[in-house]
């Protein structure tokens, strides 16, 4: 900090200026007061050592006066420093006792503004990684608070939140009906039966496994690849569910749950897992509730309950849709390795192959079932419209 041209004084002086500076904008802080009694009592040391060089009888004659130099040096910012042999005290309280008082800036509109930004900006980095999940989370719940909205006839407060939702209700929402499915008029059926649900612990047991799976696709894949993972879920879910149910005449009560949505997302990050080793990494700001969700799913889907494939195989009775949730598996799945992002380790050649092979599956099915699909039922309401929401006082009065 000291050129070898420095003089004692400049020591003292540069030192005494930058003591001043740390207790200034430490405000006074013990640790401001401990690193500007440092930078004192190293600047004495170097001036000692400094007179030290000098003639012994010159030293010994002048060591008075230099003392009361220091002092003068040092008292109008109040430190007091006695120099004792070789060693150095100084007294940092009197510096900060003494210390000028200055006006406290004033926060003016600008500087709040700049604040507010400062927290969105740091909110909407925390955030954007998730975003898309965190949307479609709200939106669920959201759907669900509206259901029971409607199953009270708008009487809120008096709804059971853990009830069954009834399902008049879960059909006008646009719940998804194997024996009632028209194209084209009730396309948002494919979609809207993910954000449905039949009562509380029916959304409480899917949010447990979808949350931690959506994070997992959209961190791993990206927004486009997490849109393109739940867009070919529940189209896929759709198309299997109508085609076994079309071929078995087994047509199960109207299907609603995002569980075809879970168990897409779980397959597309076990698919990143496998084939992409390094997004491993990314599923998920806890990837521990990722690979317990999947190993639930995974147990779920085979082994528990009477939803399971093996529940299925054995012709048990279920109101569970096992083809909604094999559909949904296998178009998060093949949507995995369609995902056009740049880093992966998909050859292109596969993904446009898998992408015109699930295209042309989902095109020639959909075309044939528009031949054999049956004739629109008018006792059956079409789905409600938003304006409906809005306007209606009552959307099942009398139904």
């Amino acid at each position: 900090m000291a050129s070898h041209n420095e003089t004692s004084d400049e020591i003292m002086q540069r030192a005494k200026e930058e003591a001043e500076r740390i207790i200034r904008e430490g405000n006074g802080s013990p640790e401001a007061d401990a690193c500007a009694r440092e930078v004192l009592r190293a600047a004495l040391e170097r001036r000692n050592a400094r007179l030290g060089s000098q003639d012994e009888g010159l030293r010994s004659v002048d060591a008075p006066s230099r003392s009361e130099e220091s002092g003068r040096l040092t008292g109008g910012a109040g430190v007091n420093a006695a120099i004792e042999g070789d060693e150095a005290s100084v007294n940092m309280q009197e510096l900060a006792d003494s210390e000028p008082s200055y006006p406290q800036e004033r926060t003016t509109f600008k500087d709040f503004m700049l604040f507010v930004g400062d927290c969105i900006r740091d909110a909407a980095t925390t955030i954007w990684p998730c975003l898309f999940s965190i949307i479609t989370v709200v939106l669920i719940m959201a759907t669900f608070l509206l259901e029971k909205y409607l199953e009270g006839g708008g009487a809120f407060p008096e709804t059971n939140m853990l009830g069954s939702v009834p399902s008049d209700v879960l059909y006008v929402m646009g719940g998804f009906d194997p024996a009632l499915f028209v194209l084209p008029d009730e396309w948002p059926r494919i979609f809207l039966p993910s954000l449905l649900h039949a009562d509380g612990a029916h959304i409480a047991n899917n949010l447990i496994c979808l949350i931690p799976a959506l994070m997992a696709v959209e961190m791993a894949y990206g927004k486009i690849g997490f849109l393109l993972v739940a867009f070919a879920s529940m189209v896929t879910s759709t198309a299997v569910s109508l085609g076994v149910a079309n071929v078995t005449g087994n047509v199960n009560i109207i299907s609603v749950g995002a569980s075809d949505l879970a168990f897409g997302m779980i397959a597309a990050g076990l698919v990143a897992i496998v084939i992409h080793p390094k997004k491993a990494q990314s599923l998920g700001y806890v990837p521990e509730a990722f690979y317990l969700a999947a190993f639930w799913t995974v147990m779920y889907f085979l082994f528990v309950g009477d939803g399971s494939l093996l529940s299925w195989i054995a012709d048990v009775e279920s109101n569970v849709s096992i083809t909604a949730h094999v559909g949904g598996a296998l178009g998060g799945a093949i949507a995995a390795l369609m995902v056009p992002k740049r880093d992966l380790k998909t050859p292109i050649w596969l993904r446009i192959a898998a992408a015109v092979a699930w295209m042309a599956a989902i095109g020639a099915f959909f075309a044939w079932y528009m031949g054999v699909q049956p004739v629109r039922d008018e006792m059956h309401p079409p789905i409600i419209t938003l304006f409906d929401l809005l306007v209606g006082p009552n959307v099942f009065a009398g139904a």
